[in-house]
């Protein structure tokens, strides 16, 4: 294939159209196009794909997304939340089959100072989710359809595709390249899809 020089061509055009949002616009586009796809030359035979590219070129330049709004009192909750599930999931739940897994020798009681820093760092860790988390959830919001859909539907869309996307992947690599157990494995990745599961229905439904 030969590699194509892209020049700088002036295509100045107006275009009255809606931008998606209900708004009519007018607007006036300078397109940089590869030499070769100088359509402009040819208005009667593309003349619809260039009126859609100039209509999607301006929709990118108009400010057409309001503010997002968090509600940060659902993020310090769901922060809390999460702390209280990682404490009951990795203690009386799986504590056990998790030191064993671990090799970590449960009768030995660790020192205050390491508790209280995992502490910290758990507590830290989870406000960066939650806080994140519900600016994911709040630009999803933007998506055509999304609004239509119940609060159930969007909870349950923004655990699993976060989930699969992000930490499934991880937690698959622990087993791959780490050796770590399929019980471990099972472990960590259910309490990863139970945390941003509660993260998701308290940043949806308060």
């Amino acid at each position: 294939y030969r590699r194509h020089r892209f020049h700088q061509v002036p295509l100045l055009a107006v275009v009255q159209s809606d931008n998606g949002y209900g708004q009519p616009f007018s607007t006036k586009a300078n397109l940089i196009w590869p030499k070769f796809v100088v359509f402009a030359l040819f208005p009667k035979i593309l003349s619809k794909s260039f009126i859609f590219i100039l209509d999607f070129h301006s929709t990118l330049t108009q400010p057409i997304m309001e503010e997002m709004h968090i509600n940060i009192i659902a993020v310090l909750v769901a922060v809390a939340a999460n702390f209280v599930l990682g404490f009951v999931w990795y203690t009386p739940l799986f504590g056990k089959a998790w030191a064993k897994e671990m090799g970590v020798d449960t009768s030995v009681k660790p020192p205050s100072g390491a508790m209280a820093k995992g502490m910290i760092f758990m507590v830290v860790g989870n406000f960066f989710l939650a806080y994140v988390f519900a600016h994911n959830i709040a630009a999803w919001s933007y998506v055509p359809g999304t609004k239509e859909m119940s609060a159930f539907s969007n909870v349950m869309s923004a655990t699993v595709f976060t989930w699969l996307g992000f930490y499934f992947p991880v937690d698959l690599g622990t087993v791959a390249w780490e050796k770590k157990s399929w019980k471990l494995f099972g472990i960590n990745t259910g309490y990863h899809f139970a945390m941003l599961l509660v993260a998701a229905i308290i940043l949806t439904y308060m």
